[in-house]
Order: structure tokens, then sequence, then C-alpha cells
């Protein structure tokens, strides 16, 4: 992967992070790192010689002086690979409508707006892949609505970006784990964690390093014939 780059939006998070790794485990010539300042951000980019640029999902200016600042360093990007987001456990009784515009804002607009800025930059035969989650098509007894409706219509985006972008061989496709152990299990209720652990066929969680190696996969070159998917990583919790 020596002529290869790719960007990581949300890469100081616990499946960022270690796709960050896994990239440059893999000697990918230049690795960009996208995220809100954080000790973890900090800690990643520093132990992987990658190249940090700050972002905010929230803010479409800084997204734009975040692809300013990465169109510099790297004059075309090969791989894009969306794994930012932000998780609740609301229902639709209690959950507060600014709630629900955050998460919306964050983990599907945030998407679009990247994409937006982002177009031009990503090479022919290039590669985006998108860190959905089984909530998005399956509903979820753990996370909230605003979440599950997120990640439902970053399916949808995924496979119309697959269409949009086929002209110019670049495939679209999304990740869409089951629950994963990383920070982001902290807000959930511990015995429902324990509840749907049970049903799973391996009695266990997802490691992070394992949907990082899907990642890296679709984004490789041999998946060049693969775009509009969406890949569960469930243990079989979920079949089709």
């Amino acid at each position: 992967m020596e002529d290869r780059n790719a960007c990581i939006i949300g890469a100081g998070g616990g499946i960022g992070s270690e796709i960050v790794r896994l990239f440059r485990k893999e000697n990918y010539k230049s690795v960009i790192m996208m995220d809100l300042p954080s000790e973890d951000f900090n800690n990643v980019s520093e132990g992987h010689e990658a190249e940090k640029v700050e972002i905010d999902l929230e803010k479409i200016e800084s997204i734009k002086k975040a692809f300013q600042k990465a169109k510099k360093i790297v004059k075309k990007i090969n791989v894009i690979v969306f794994s930012a987001g932000i998780v609740e456990n609301k229902n639709i009784s209690n959950i507060k409508i600014e709630e629900w515009d955050k998460v919306i804002s964050i983990n599907l607009t945030g998407l679009f707006k990247c994409l937006v800025q982002a177009e031009d930059w990503i090479a022919n035969n290039g590669r985006i892949v998108t860190l959905g989650s089984m909530a998005g098509h399956q509903g979820s007894f753990v996370t909230g609505p605003a979440y599950a409706a997120s990640k439902g219509g970053m399916e949808g985006f995924t496979k119309y970006m697959a269409s949009y972008f086929a002209n110019r061989n670049i495939t679209a496709n999304c990740i869409a784990p089951g629950p994963v152990e990383t920070k982001m299990l902290d807000v959930h209720d511990k015995l429902k964690l324990e509840e749907r652990k049970k049903i799973i066929p391996f009695k266990r969680f997802a490691k992070a390093e394992e949907i990082a190696a899907a990642a890296l996969f679709l984004a490789s070159e041999k998946a060049g014939y693969i775009t509009g998917t969406v890949m569960p990583i469930n243990a079989g919790m979920v079949m089709k």
C-alpha cells in the first residue's frame, strides 16, 4: 500500500483508531486523521505517524477548513473511511428534539458534508467505506431512535454513492457491526448489554480490530468489484 493514501474521519474513536493503526501497519503512504481534539486523538496520531486534522462535523466551516488542510497534505486520496459518530439510548417518548438533531447532524449530515468537500479529492478507482450499525437495518434493543435512523440513512446514502461514483470506478460500501467493545458501550445499561450478549452465537461482542480488518479489505485494490454493499459483522446474530 506504499503508493496509496487514506483519510479516516472519526479517527480518535475506538474503531477509527484501530483503522488508523492497521492502515499504518499496512504501509499506506499517508494516513490523514480527522476528528475533534481529544487525548485519544493525539495518542493515535503521534504513535502511528499520521497527519492530524481537526474537524467538527456540526460546523460546515470546520469541515471546509479540514478538507482544505487535508488537500494540501495529499493532492489526491485513494481511500476515505467515515467512522465518526455518536450514540444515544433514548426512546420516542423521552428523546429531545435537540438530541435527535445532534445525532443526525453528526452521524448522517456530517457524512454528506464531508463527501461534498471530498468529491473531487477522491482519485479514480478510489474507495469509500462508511461505518454503519446493525441498528440501521435491524433496529436495536440498546440504542435509540436517532441512532438507528442515522445509521439507516447512512446505508442508503452509501448505496447512492456507489451508483454516483461508479463511472469513476470508485466503490462505496458500508460496514454494519453489532455491538463492539469500545468506549461507546459505556453509555448503555450494563444489564441490557449482558442480555444482548447472551443471544449472540459467539457469546461476545466484536473487537475493534475485527471491524478495522473489514475496512482494510474494502479499502484495498482487491475489493474493486464490491460496491453498494452493507457488510454485517455480528457473529451470526442476524443472518440474511
